[in-house]
C-alpha cells in the first residue's frame, strides 16, 4: 500500500519508508500494545 503514487521497484529494505503508511503501522502497535496489557492483567488475577 504506497503512501504516495505507484508501487516502487527494488528491494524492500530501500523501499519500506516509501510504500508503509504511518497511520497503519500506529493502528497496529496500538492494538498490540493493548492485547498485551489486557493479557497481563488476565493473568494478574
Amino acid at each position: 500500500m504506497p503512501a504516495l503514487r505507484s508501487m516502487p521497484q527494488g528491494a524492500p529494505d530501500e523501499v519500506f519508508d516509501i510504500v508503509y503508511h504511518p497511520t497503519l503501522v500506529a493502528a497496529y502497535a496500538s492494538v498490540l500494545a493493548t492485547s498485551r496489557s489486557l493479557s497481563r492483567l488476565v493473568h494478574a488475577s
